[in-house]
């Protein structure tokens, strides 16, 4: 079932952003690229996981494949409003992202979704 979206029976787009509930926590799911263009859709999708988890996020950027600053901005704003948690695997270039930014400590990073799930 890699690749397809369970909760809508069909792969997802590049650049969709989605919001699911898993094991009781809510999943921000980016997938292929974030960049500009999906900013107001993330910050949405990060607004309503915000809200409804309590303040805790996890972010699953296991299908992302490239993020730019704008992604970055937005992950910073929610982490100044809650804790986010990332999940992995990450794409060498996304991981690189916050490595060279140096923003890597604002956020808790989890090998896999199983992990980030865990309480």
């Amino acid at each position: 079932m890699d690749g397809v979206d369970a909760t809508r029976g069909r792969s997802p787009r590049d650049g969709e952003v989605q919001v699911v509930e898993t094991a009781g926590r809510q999943v921000v799911r980016p997938f292929g690229h974030a960049d500009f263009e999906q900013g107001e859709e993330l910050a949405a999708a990060l607004d309503e996981a915000l809200r409804a988890g309590g303040g805790r996020v996890v972010v699953d950027l296991g299908r992302l494949a490239f993020a730019d600053s704008t992604f970055l901005h937005l992950l910073v704003r929610a982490a100044a409003r809650g804790e986010v948690h990332l999940a992995g695997p990450l794409a060498p270039d996304v991981r690189r992202l916050f490595d060279i930014t140096g923003l890597t400590p604002l956020f808790r990073f989890h090998a896999d979704l199983d992990s980030a799930l865990v309480p």
